[in-house]
């Protein structure tokens, strides 16, 4: 009954749409009610702190409405962090890590976001916390080799996951993407010296399967860092092994969490330097 009603609306919106593309004074009502959703903005309540984001679908109010409680060892692990010190979040999304960060603990952040439909949400949502002096966005790719790279994008849709740089051409995540383009790809130990920043203290991982490339590509910032939170694919065994074994060359070691316990495909893994 749910599939038919949905099938129903949307059939009525492609016909609306369709009817507006002729009729000048229907497609101002219908802008006009795009524009009001494009601004609905949601206030996530702290103690004595607010955060602003703005909800303009059903993929952006699912992050909203799930902030404290989807992922809450990664608000713990930046509740631990010293204040003032400096974080980047790789994979920044819409920015609802990176602006926590900043407003809980006073980071300055850089958020790392290749896909141009997260930019978008990202900056206003950095603008909307008035934390423009505090928060840079990189919209690069981050791996182990510079180059010029091809991004998949998984959706149109603002604050969409799933995307990720694609490693050989025509392959099966291409041809399934919504969108392709060519960006600027980076290794993690270029950035500090070609934009003439602070290394890290604290780094956040979380790039839909690039998590291996980045931090081969990053040994020199792994060494300034105190503590990181990488997400793992469980099932990508091998990856996993090459994971552990740089992080642990590096002097890492894995904090014990319940959450390592429980079979997933995914899981947030949290280590600190020795």
């Amino acid at each position: 009954m749910k599939a038919l009603i949905k099938k129903i609306i949307l059939k009525f919106i492609q016909k609306t749409i369709f009817i507006s593309r002729n009729k000048n004074t229907l497609r101002t009502i219908l802008d006009m009610i795009v524009d009001e959703n494009k601004n609905s903005i949601r206030t996530l309540s702290l103690k004595n702190k607010n955060l602003r984001f703005f909800e303009i679908n059903a993929i952006t109010k699912y992050r909203n409405d799930t902030f404290f409680e989807k992922e809450p060892e990664t608000l713990n692990w930046i509740n631990s962090f010293d204040k003032s010190s400096h974080f980047w979040d790789i994979g920044a999304n819409v920015g609802l890590y990176s602006i926590y960060a900043a407003i809980v603990k006073n980071c300055n952040v850089c958020a790392f976001e290749p896909s141009v439909f997260n930019l978008e949400l990202l900056a206003k949502n950095i603008n909307l916390n008035s934390l423009t002096d505090q928060i840079n966005i990189f919209p690069i790719i981050l791996s182990d080799k510079q180059s010029i790279g091809t991004f998949s994008n998984s959706s149109l849709a603002n604050g969409a996951a799933l995307s990720s740089l694609i490693k050989s051409s025509k392959s099966d995540q291409e041809l399934k993407s919504k969108c392709v383009y060519k960006m600027p790809v980076f290794q993690l130990d270029s950035i500090c010296e070609i934009y003439k920043i602070k290394k890290p203290r604290y780094l956040k991982i979380d790039v839909d399967g690039l998590e291996y490339s980045i931090i081969k590509g990053g040994r020199s910032i792994l060494k300034n860092i105190k503590s990181l939170l990488i997400e793992i694919d469980n099932e990508q065994p091998l990856t996993k092994k090459n994971i552990f074994k740089i992080l642990e060359e590096e002097g890492f070691y894995l904090e014990e969490n319940k959450i390592d316990h429980i079979v997933s495909k995914t899981l947030n893994q949290i280590w600190h330097k020795k």
